[in-house]
């Protein structure tokens, strides 16, 4: 069972993170999204003591920000998680886990502690090389922040920037503007992390990923870099895999190792890479043969 905050109280902000499970992407493309979206903007409507100032999916991973007017939360994750993996049909009933570890994991934030993981969230897609800046992400709250999109689901709340869409809007650049840097929640509390096994040890990234999975791969270097055919295309898309499971490594990380983009990397990954050039079978340059034409053939 999915752990909560050890303390639920009453009108608090929680930090809530959902992984994918091993091998799997929990949000494939636009449409896996949208289907987020719409579970949790359904489920808002029946609870409406649970809010989202923050939030944003990544393809492994969901990060919110969730403001619980009650003690709500372990209810509203399992609910959510629940019915976005019933919408998950390449999954759901397969017995593969979409989920890792326990499901999720949720840490109560401090007062000084909110605008930190609010940063944090917004600048994801960037610090994961998914996009070069961070609003240009679209499966993130910071568009409905700055007025772009309206997913329906975001809470403007203005406890932490204010009332006016002006005010909205420089509270995120003012984010944005900052690096990015890394944020723990609840990190110095006794008792405040929740589902957390051992703090992570550093990680220990190879020099060269791709030479090192070629000789385990026992192919050339060259298989990977460039592929050539179906074949070696799947073996690439292996060493992707690796490169994830094996050392964490994030999608621009595997794109500069191999010499691709981070695009290129998550459709991989997704299971819908799209054949090289070499692969696509190109249209008969034959033109049509027409009815004169059958004729002439018959008589000859």
């Amino acid at each position: 069972m999915p752990r909560s905050a050890r303390s639920l109280v009453a009108g608090s902000y929680y930090y809530v993170t959902a992984s994918a499970g091993r091998g799997i992407l929990l949000f494939r493309d636009d449409a896996d999204c949208r289907a987020w979206v719409s579970a949790a903007s359904d489920l808002l409507k029946e609870m409406d003591g649970i809010r989202l100032p923050a939030w944003c999916l990544l393809p492994d991973s969901i990060h919110m920000i969730v403001k619980d007017e009650g003690t709500m939360l372990p209810s509203f994750m399992r609910k959510l998680l629940g019915r976005y993996s019933r919408a998950r049909k390449d999954i759901y009933g397969t017995g593969r886990r979409l989920y890792g570890g326990e499901r999720y994991r949720s840490v109560r934030l401090e007062e000084g502690e909110v605008i930190p993981a609010f940063s944090h969230i917004a600048h994801l897609p960037a610090a994961g090389g998914l996009v070069l800046f961070p609003d240009m992400w679209q499966w993130c709250s910071t568009q409905e922040w700055l007025g772009s999109t309206a997913s329906g689901i975001t809470w403007l709340d203005p406890a932490l920037s204010g009332t006016t869409a002006s005010e909205r809007a420089g509270m995120i650049r003012r984010i944005l503007d900052t690096p990015f840097a890394p944020f723990s929640p609840g990190a110095g509390r006794d008792g405040a992390r929740a589902g957390e096994g051992p703090e992570k040890t550093p990680r220990m990234l190879p020099s060269d990923p791709a030479g090192l999975l070629a000789k385990e791969f026992r192919v050339r270097k060259g298989v990977l870099l460039y592929p050539k055919g179906r074949d070696q295309r799947r073996i690439r898309h292996r060493a992707f895999e690796e490169c994830r499971t094996r050392w964490g490594m994030n999608f621009a990380e595997i794109a500069r190792a191999f010499g691709v983009t981070p695009g290129a990397v998550l459709q991989a990954l997704s299971g819908r890479a799209r054949p090289g050039r070499a692969e696509r079978v190109a249209p008969s340059r034959r033109r049509p043969v027409r009815k004169k034409d059958e004729d002439q053939e018959r008589l000859l």
